[in-house]
């Protein structure tokens, strides 16, 4: 079954058993979501489906609570930075290869994600769900 019949198929029904899932990994789908419906090129993908994934990831968040609101304009800012970024690369990697922009460029997609896991973090306190908090190791640091 190819991704766009299985995507097609999960979101044309309701599933039987709903799946929780904490509210800052819902408004981050749900940023990502808008903006591939924003972005992508006709013919990527189908945009029913991204209505449909939209329409879905809605129903848990609370458009009518400010602070939710502003937490996820914040997660669709730093979200479409990192789109940029990474297009960027990908960009950078079909042509002439400068290791040293790449570098660069990757760094800056870590700070975005860090800066991203701060949002979801900050939202995950607002509303009581802290025990989802993004905890990221460091791998850099020696173990003894």
């Amino acid at each position: 079954m190819s991704i766009k019949s299985f995507l097609r198929h999960m979101f044309r029904s309701s599933p039987e058993v709903e799946v929780a899932m904490p509210i800052c990994e819902v408004c981050d789908r749900f940023t990502i979501t808008r903006l591939k419906l924003e972005r992508l090129v006709e013919g990527d993908a189908e945009p029913e489906l991204f209505r449909n994934q939209l329409a879905y990831y809605s129903r848990g968040i609370d458009f009518t609570d400010s602070n939710m609101v502003f937490f996820i304009a914040e997660l669709y800012v730093v979200n479409g930075q990192l789109w940029d970024v990474e297009h960027d690369i990908r960009k950078g990697l079909t042509g002439s290869v400068n290791f040293e922009v790449i570098g660069r460029q990757a760094v800056e997609v870590r700070n975005l994600n860090t800066a991203r896991g701060e949002v979801k973090n900050r939202l995950t306190e607002y509303v009581g769900q802290a025990k989802f908090k993004d905890c990221k190791m460091n791998y850099g640091e020696k173990r003894s």
